[in-house]
């Protein structure tokens, strides 16, 4: 009996204190453990919010690098190495936007239903797609803006480098045109330059296609302007040429001679003209302050 003594005890104990809990306590506890769940839903919602805007600041901050503006030189080439190493910029930045989409898309998922209950979260999440869509754009007309510089550079390269190839050309056209014989050799030369004037052609539209997007290059694509006109030139030159006997050379020639001979001699002769109807307006003019000096300063002469 004594062994029981402790058990009764506690049980009594136990007891005492389920004829003491109220309802008013139990009621309370009830509120307790409400307020506990709303106060952990706000802190979780709380740990959502601070990790979707963390995934949209990484956006900003990519953004600004992204929004650098290229600017080339007005006189200065952009070299191979300058626009590889935008391209390598341009590479690591894709690399960043798809890696943090990527996490965006896998934290979206799991957490999309909770997101859907809370206007605010739907309000994040509608900035960050629209902020990857604004960096997605601005790399792509980053892509788009050193393509067109990288052709630029390629196109101004390449036409500027042909004065040595269309003196080859012309002069092997020349030669070949003074055998009858060579005449086959002739047109596949006619027909190289062709190839080579295509070229020139399309580099040149390239080159001034980058204005559009760099207006700064204008000077530069003067001097290509230019030079392809003198270039165009001589391609004309050779495409014209044909085999002819020396003597319609040496006629073609005194032709020529004569035709810029005929075209001096009438330029002086209106030079001549002009100078003469002007020292005799002078004369005129000079003997007419002689006659009013006579006649004491007063014009008593009629005139015509």
């Amino acid at each position: 009996m004594r062994n029981l003594k402790p058990y009764i005890r506690c049980l009594s104990l136990l007891l005492c204190l389920a004829s003491c809990w109220s309802p008013a306590m139990s009621q309370n506890a009830g509120e307790l453990s409400t307020e506990l769940g709303a106060d952990s839903m706000h802190l979780a919602n709380i740990e959502l919010r601070s990790r979707m805007m963390q995934y949209v600041d990484d956006l900003k901050q990519l953004y600004t690098l992204t929004a650098l503006e290229l600017s080339p030189d007005a006189s200065t080439p952009v070299s191979d190495a300058l626009i590889t190493t935008f391209n390598n910029h341009l590479k690591s930045y894709n690399q960043s936007l798809q890696a943090i989409d990527t996490r965006w898309s896998t934290y979206f998922q799991a957490q999309q239903a909770k997101i859907a209950e809370d206007e605010e979260l739907l309000t994040i999440a509608a900035e960050y797609q629209q902020l990857k869509q604004t960096v997605s754009d601005t790399l792509a007309a980053k892509k788009t803006q050193v393509e067109t510089l990288d052709n630029f550079s390629k196109a101004e390269a390449f036409i500027l480098s042909q004065d040595e190839a269309y003196k080859t050309l012309y002069k092997e056209a020349y030669e070949l045109s003074l055998v009858a014989k060579l005449a086959p050799q002739l047109e596949k030369v006619k027909a190289q330059e062709q190839v080579l004037f295509s070229s020139l052609t399309t580099q040149y539209e390239s080159a001034k296609a980058a204005l559009e997007l760099f207006p700064v290059l204008k000077p530069r694509v003067e001097v290509l302007q230019e030079k392809y006109t003198d270039l165009s030139g001589v391609s004309a030159k050779i495409q014209e040429m044909v085999y002819k006997p020396l003597i319609q050379r040496v006629k073609d020639y005194l032709l020529g001679f004569a035709a810029v001979s005929i075209v001096l001699l009438f330029f002086n002769f209106m030079i001549s003209k002009f100078q003469a109807w002007k020292k005799m307006r002078e004369s005129m003019k000079q003997m007419k302050e002689n006659m009013n000096k006579l006649n004491g300063g007063g014009n008593y002469y009629p005139t015509i």
